[in-house]
């Protein structure tokens, strides 16, 4: 489905939309100034897109662009963690959590017995 891919967006840990890898890539002899259909196409086509399952009306759809699309664009978007990133920030999450909880359950427990 030319074009597709942009109307999808990347976040890994919700991804709803498969696409396959392959896909013909197709440098057409368009003319930006003269060919008004230049922009309305991707130069990638033949590319296949399947639901992981069902996707309600209104939902969002998720891709995984993959960690190199993030890599390829950190001079532009800055650092952005990608796959290896996610198993280290889900541990530091838990950890917050627990001290927060710990100190929490802490701060009511001394309110109650006052």
């Amino acid at each position: 489905s030319p074009g597709f891919g942009s109307t999808a967006n990347s976040f890994m840990d919700f991804v709803n939309v498969d696409q396959d890898a392959e896909c013909k890539y197709g440098p057409f002899k368009l003319n930006r100034l003269r060919d008004h259909e230049t922009g309305a196409f991707s130069l990638h086509h033949s590319r296949m897109s399947y639901a992981r399952g069902r996707i309600r009306k209104g939902e969002e759809l998720f891709n995984n662009y993959g960690d190199m699309w993030f890599k390829q664009r950190q001079y532009k978007m800055g650092v952005i963690p990608v796959s290896k990133d996610h198993a280290r920030a889900e541990s530091l999450y838990k950890k917050f959590s627990e001290k927060l909880l710990s100190k929490y359950e802490k701060s009511n427990l001394s309110s109650v017995m006052q």
